[in-house]
């Protein structure tokens, strides 16, 4: 069955079989993804700009009145939805997916998996849940949060282990993480953090930091919220954000563009998958070139 369309280099109105009109979709998506990053790298916020960004985000992370609201979306240990075993479960299922694909790493990121010799970063700990399952597997584990309280908390859910701890306030850019870890890393993990972030490009920069920060052949593992038209999980402005959940709503991606991102910083994606397509949750294994 063929489709009629305007040719995008002249007024010429031509019949295509649905393979042609496939391609030139394709590439219209394609050229779409590229102006984004293009434009989204040249972006600069301003001081201001930043401040006031900072400022809405610790607003809802750190200085929120309704503690057991902020821990609860923090995935604190025993907060609502996350008693027991469901606060295990965080943790759990991050180890099952990296372990799904552990014979796809580099020799070296599966000898150090193997040893319990893994210098790891994750952006955006909550309550630790993540880190408590990879701490015996870890020589170093630094962490990334808004929330000095997020960070506390995940101090005492390590107990004995927290002494390869690094906590990192994040007060300024995400590129100024980059001067506080003081070697290369071998795991990057951050798991319904990208969702809470407050646009696509401050995505963009954690993830140009977490490229100058893992080491060739480096793992990461990345959940993010995806795009795919539904009204309720497209990305809000910053005005919204601590308004009714707009920060649990602030950011998503459609997956052919999170992945393209991943690419053009340099990293091999390994697995897409959608992972809960009832609140739009997708997975993403890569690995540093």
């Amino acid at each position: 069955m063929s489709a009629a369309f305007t040719n995008p280099k002249g007024p010429t109105t031509q019949m295509v079989t649905p393979a042609e009109l496939g391609e030139y979709v394709a590439n219209q998506r394609a050229q779409t993804r590229e102006d984004w990053f293009v434009a989204s790298r040249s972006l600069e916020p301003s001081g201001k700009e930043r401040g006031e960004e900072n400022r809405i985000i610790a607003d809802v992370w750190e200085n929120c009145d309704n503690q057991e609201y902020r821990e609860s979306f923090s995935h604190w240990q025993g907060s609502q939805g996350f008693q027991g075993e469901h606060w295990n479960a965080v943790g759990e299922k991050t180890h099952a997916v990296l372990s799904r694909y552990l014979p796809l790493f580099s020799t070296t990121f599966q000898a150090r998996w193997h040893t319990n010799q893994l210098a790891m970063l994750e952006w955006g700990p909550g309550g630790g849940s993540n880190l408590f399952k990879f701490a015996p597997q870890s020589r170093l584990q630094y962490a990334v949060d808004l929330s000095a309280k997020n960070l506390g908390e995940c101090a005492a859910r390590l107990g004995d282990q927290a002494a390869r701890f690094r906590p990192l306030v994040l007060s300024g850019p995400p590129e100024s993480v980059q001067t506080e870890v003081g070697e290369p890393l071998d795991l990057f993990v951050s798991t319904a953090v990208f969702q809470h972030f407050p646009s696509k490009h401050y995505g963009l920069e954690v993830l140009a930091c977490v490229q100058a920060l893992l080491a060739s052949g480096g793992v990461g593992y990345i959940q993010i919220r995806y795009d795919n038209g539904n009204p309720i999980y497209l990305p809000k402005t910053i005005d919204s954000y601590g308004r009714s959940l707009g920060h649990a709503f602030a950011t998503s991606y459609p997956l052919d563009l999170f992945a393209y991102i991943l690419d053009k910083l340099g990293f091999e994606v390994l697995s897409a998958r959608i992972e809960d397509p009832n609140i739009n949750y997708a997975g993403f294994v890569f690995q540093k070139r």
